[in-house]
Formats: C-alpha cells, structure tokens, sequence
C-alpha cells in the first residue's frame, strides 16, 4: 500500500518540512523527509529560487503486545531445538533437518536408494523435504551339481548345492545423524534339483557300482554337499625285495646319560663270524594286485624292485642266503635298494703309530693300543679305536672313529666314500640329462637319414658326437673329464663300478676309440643315468665319530660327531647328520646336517664361533656368549648379549625363533 506525501516550496527548509507536517498531520518521527533543493539569493540579496521537500508518512508500526513476544520466542526456540537425524520403520525413510545441519545416509548391500526420482550409490546429504524411496529384490538361485573324479578315477563324488530363495527386506534404522541403508535376508530353501537330472549325468559318464541311495540322500538333503557315489577297487602296493639280516648288526651303537655323553665302557663285544656262518636271507620281491577304477579300467600297482646287491670275495650268495667265506666283522651298508656285505678283518697294532712302526693302511678294522705320533697316518676301510692321543696326525675311516682320549692339531676324516660319492652324484646330476639329449639327437638324425645303427658308421659317429659337443653341449667335455679325474683319483675307496663306469666314459666320450658304435652309446647313457639314481640316495647315517677333547683340529664325519669330555677349542666340524659337544665349544666352524647341541658355546673375549644347520635343523645351547653366531639356512643370528637355554630353529615368520 502507498504511504502519502507531499512537495513543499517555501523560503527556508525548516518551514516547507513544517507546512508538511502540518498538512500530512503528523510527527517528524513518523515521516521520511527528502531536501530535493535548498533556496539561493541573487547578488543583490533577494531571493532567487525558494526551498523543496518532500515529505513521505511512513506506514505504522505493529504494536509487540507480550502475548505476540511470548509466541514468537516459543517459535524461535522449536526452530533452535529441533533434532537432526534419519530413521526407517517399516521401509519408509523419516528425515529431519534444520538449516544448520543436515543429517547424512549410506547405501548398503542389498537396496536401491532413489531421491527425488534418481537412484543413488554413494553418500548422500539428506533435506526434510527430500523424496525417499527405498527398493529391494528377492531373489532366486537355481540347485546346481557337479561330479568330482578323484586322481586315478577310484573315487566318484556328487557336489550338490540346493536351489534357495532370497527374501530381502529394508532393515529398521533407530534416528542418527548417520545411517547405512541395508536389507535383511530370510532365505528359504527351494529343492528344484530333480534326481533324473543327476541319474541322467551319471548315465552319461558310464560309471559302474554307482550308488544310487548316496545320490538320493545329496539330492533329498536340506544342505545339500560333498558324497562319494561311486568307489574303485584301489591297486594293493607290493613290497620291495630286501635282505634280512640274520645276526645283530647293531653291535655299535652308543650307550648314552641324559646328557648325551657316551660311555664306551659299556659297549659290547663287537660282533664276529666264522667261515660258514649265514649272515643274511634274500627275500624277494612280492607284486601288487591290480585294481579297478569307476570305470571299470584296470590300475596297475607300482612295480617292485628287487634287492641290489654287492658282495666282496669274503662273502658268497648260495641261493637266498648269503655266507660268510672268511671270519671277522660282518658289514652291511645300505643306500636305497644298493646293499653291500662284507666281512671285515681286524688289525690290532701294540704301541703308538710311530715313524718306526710305520703308517697303518689297512682293508679292515684297526685297533691302535697307544698314541698316534706327528705326521703319522692311519687310514682303515673299517673302524678305527684309538686308546691313546692323537697329534698332527691324519686319520681316515670308512665307517667310524672313537679316540678314548684327546685329540690335537689332528684331521679325521670318516665315510670319506660317502664324501666322493657326494660329488661324483653332484657331478653326475649335471651329466646325465646332457647325454640323454645326446642319444636324442643321435636318433634324430638316424631317422631323417632313414638310417639303422648299423649302418651308421663310426667315425660318422664320432664326427655327430663331437659336433653336438662343440656346438650344443660346450661343458659336457670337461664335466666328463673332472669326473673320470675325480673317480681315478679316489679309485682306492670307491667300488668297482664307478671305475668302469669311468673307463668307458673315457673310451666313448673322450677318446672315441674306433670300436665304439651306437650299440655301446645307447646302454652307456643307461648305465650312467642307473648309477646316479642308485647313489643319490642317500646312505643310512651310521658313521660315527667320538672323541674326548679336541684343540685345532680338522673332523669330519658323514654321520654323527660327538665330543664328550673336555669340549672342542678351535676346530673345523662338520658332520653328515648330528654334532654333540660337551663341556665347552669355543672358536672355530662348526656344520651339522641336522641338529647341533652345545653345553656352552663361544668366548667371553669374543673369539669367532659359527655354528650352521639347514633350514629344517635345530640349535640347542645351555649358554652362550656375546658374539657368536648361528645360521640356519640362509638365516644367520649374532647374539648381542649372553644367553641361556637357546633353541634356535626356523620359525612360522621365516626369522630365526631362539625359544
């Protein structure tokens, strides 16, 4: 509505403002006064232009009775109290918010979201007035199945999984300022899989002894799962030949305290024969039985091996039984199914090995009654005893050492075989897949020049053998070289036939002597490849070396090594299988094949002590001093201070575990 004005004129501002006021009837307080011009005189002092205003009544103001004050601030304080946040009941969303904060949603698993008629995914802010709607879907999963074969098809198994209905609804919200929208699921069973179905596969896959009730229980179940219904007739496993023995071979083995020390006093008599005695029985070979699969097809069991045996001229086989031919210690050594008998001579030398008596080489036992002296040598394809010291001596057995009292500055070495046969199966790991390519690549070029091996010609032969060398396989000459090397320089304690094995190598391979043929090549790389696998095997873990006190000394053993006085100062160790050192072990290298135990090991003025197992090995110290340190594996630990009671192993992380 438009409020009334006027415009006066008058001679002053002051009386135009005042005719309005007058005309308008009212106070200055009630009207908006606009000068529009001021008046002005001319030089002379009369009056040129007169006085404008305009005058405009304002319109009244509402009269704040208290009944109005006390409703609009009953209004302010709803507006200033009202609570921010969603709820959902029944599926229906509520909101409340306010201009100053407004309330936020998240859409969960298993519901649309749609505001003002566009569905949402990620977190929204939400207004009062906003249009909410939630949506969900119930769903259907059909029964499926499969049928499972197990390796060598002996077993048939029926993996049902039952078909199901999925009931989804939204879930009720209690009011926060924050909520994840989600649904609830009942899940109702549906048993749609119809057991023609399964019969109708099983038809298919032609299988025998099915068992119908099993596939009716999977397909009837309320959980469905995991049934065999269908089983083979599984192969029966036949057993390896072997030789029994016929006496106690065991004779040797330590008597030990809860420290593990061990007293040689209480060992037994060692055992001997006499010519006739029977040492052993061949028993043969016993086949498997055959089986069947579901199908009906025949599973053969694996083939059996029988026994490999090696005798030396002191035994001989007469049927199944072998028979000593001379008295003295019976030996058995196994690898695998390679077994070696023998019959061990002793040698008993009264005194020290001194340089008057001479070194002691000996095809048998020796019994040394006094002290090894400087530089003296004792080598024995059996066992050694030694009742007195040991000094700068060089000790070497086949089979196991036991020195009664102390050694120095000494290197005993036993199963030195063992070590050479290492390397030789080392060597011939890397040999034998090369030759096979060889004999390969012979027969290739046999076929594409429709040749036979007889009529392909020696020096043809030689030509193919040393091209592919040259050109394919550049090492294999030296590898084969190193190896014969290797073989005739440890020719003393390596069987026969490694050194036949060497000779036609170098025959066939080195020198192509003009009588070699592809007959001779062929059952080459077969021998070569059978005496690899017979040897890689590794031998039963037998050796032993025992000793009371050693100090700058050399020991290997390919088995045990147990120092069982006054401790090891100093000394290089290594030992196929296991090391026991009582008393005190300080400075030096100490391997072990499996486990190692000390009573105390290091030095307190931090002289070098390395203890090393493998991976799957354990170190056991009572106490042990700052700085030594332990490998296991390719882990290694040095110890930062002094520790007790350490069981060292790999642990579940990979890192060394002390406890």
């Amino acid at each position: 509505m438009m409020q009334p004005s006027v415009t006066i004129k008058s001679e002053t501002i002051e009386d135009a403002i005042q005719q309005a006021l007058s005309i308008l009837d009212a106070s200055i307080d009630e009207v908006d006064i606009s000068v529009l011009s001021s008046p002005t005189k001319s030089i002379f002092g009369n009056q040129k232009a007169l006085a404008e205003v305009k005058i405009t009544k304002l319109a009244p103001k509402d009269e704040l009775t208290i009944e109005s004050f006390v409703d609009q601030f009953e209004t302010h304080v709803e507006e200033e109290n009202t609570v921010c946040g969603i709820w959902i009941i029944d599926e229906k969303v509520h909101v409340s918010s306010t201009k100053n904060r407004y309330p936020i949603l998240e859409v969960g698993q298993g519901v649309e979201v749609w505001i003002n008629g566009v569905q949402v995914t990620q977190r929204q802010v939400i207004a009062s007035d906003d249009q909410m709607r939630l949506k969900t879907t119930d769903e259907l999963v059909p029964a499926t199945f499969s049928i499972e074969l197990e390796p060598q098809n002996m077993t048939a198994y029926l993996d049902v999984k039952q078909g199901k209905r999925v009931k989804r609804r939204v879930k009720d919200v209690p009011m926060s300022d924050s909520v994840v929208v989600e649904a609830e699921e009942e899940v109702l069973p549906m048993f749609d899989l119809k057991m023609e179905e399964v019969m109708e596969k099983v038809k298919i896959m032609n299988m025998v002894g099915v068992d119908y009730a099993a596939i009716a229980s999977a397909v009837n179940s309320l959980e469905g799962g995991r049934v065999a219904i269908a089983k083979g007739t599984p192969p029966v496993k036949g057993r390896d030949g072997y030789l029994e023995i016929l006496y106690d071979n065991d004779v040797f083995q330590s008597v030990r305290d809860q420290r593990a020390r061990v007293d040689f006093r209480e060992k037994n008599a060692i055992l001997t024969v006499e010519e006739g005695d029977v040492l052993a029985q061949i028993i043969p070979a016993t086949n498997g039985k055959p089986g069947k699969d579901v199908f009906g097809n025949v599973i053969l069991p694996p083939v059996v091996q029988e026994v490999d045996l090696r005798l030396t001229n002191h035994v001989a086989q007469k049927e199944a039984r072998i028979i000593a031919v001379t008295s003295g210690r019976p030996l058995i050594e196994t690898r695998g199914r390679l077994v070696k008998v023998d019959i061990v001579k002793e040698l008993i030398h009264h005194g020290d090995v001194t340089i008057e008596s001479g070194n002691i080489r000996f095809q048998g036992d020796v019994v040394i009654k006094g002290d090894i002296d400087d530089s003296m040598v004792v080598e024995a394809a059996g066992r050694i005893t030694i009742d007195g010291n040991c000094t700068k001596a060089e000790i070497t057995s086949a089979q196991s050492v036991l020195v009664r009292k102390n050694v120095f500055s000494t290197s005993i070495n036993v199963g030195k075989a063992n070590i050479i046969i290492n390397e030789l199966v080392l060597m011939l790991r890397g040999i034998v897949p090369q030759f096979e390519q060889m004999r390969t690549a012979i027969r290739q070029i046999m076929e594409v020049n429709n040749q036979t091996k007889e009529e392909l010609q020696v020096h043809q032969l030689h030509h193919l053998i040393r091209l592919l060398m040259e050109k394919k396989f550049p090492l294999l000459k030296e590898k084969v070289h190193m190896l014969i090397q290797k073989v005739r320089e440890n020719h003393a304690v390596l069987d026969r036939e490694w050194t036949d094995m060497a000779d036609k190598l170098n025959q066939h391979i080195l020198v192509l002597s003009t009588q070699t043929n592809t007959n001779d090549y062929s059952p080459l790389v077969d021998e070569v490849r059978e005496l690899y696998e017979m040897y890689c095997i590794p031998p039963e873990p037998k050796s032993n070396l025992s000793l009371s006190y050693a100090i700058n000394s050399h020991l290997y053993c390919s088995g045990n090594i147990f120092v069982t006085d006054q401790g090891a100062y100093h000394c290089n160790i290594q030992a196929g299988n296991a090391v026991r050192i009582a008393n005190v072990c300080r400075g030096g290298m100490i391997v072990a094949g499996k486990n190692a135990t000390f009573d105390e090991l290091g030095s307190e003025i931090g002289v070098k002590t390395i203890v090393q197992v493998p991976h799957d090995g354990l170190i056991q110290i009572n106490h042990v001093y700052q700085g030594t340190e332990i490998h296991i594996g390719n882990r290694r630990h040095t110890f930062a201070v002094e520790e007790y009671h350490v069981k060292a192993h790999i642990g579940a992380d990979g890192m060394i575990a002390l406890r």
